[in-house]
């Protein structure tokens, strides 16, 4: 089951999954991370890491970047 991280963007929605970077090991938590958002890239905060069932691993996006 591959690991996921929960990112809060500074906009009004709840935190959002994304899988970690490909070329990071991951985030930690409260660590800054670069993610794709609509048409551009965001920085947020990860918030929290757990492991999601393969079929959800699928489905996510990729962060970009783990920032520090």
């Amino acid at each position: 089951m591959p690991n996921a991280i929960d990112v809060l963007l500074p906009l009004p929605l709840a935190a959002l999954t994304y899988l970690p970077p490909p070329q990071d090991a991951g985030p930690r938590v409260g660590q800054r991370v670069v993610v794709p958002w609509q048409a551009g890239v965001r920085i947020g905060v990860a918030v929290d890491v757990r492991m999601v069932d393969a079929g959800r691993g699928v489905e996510l996006r990729h962060a970009l970047h783990a920032l520090e």
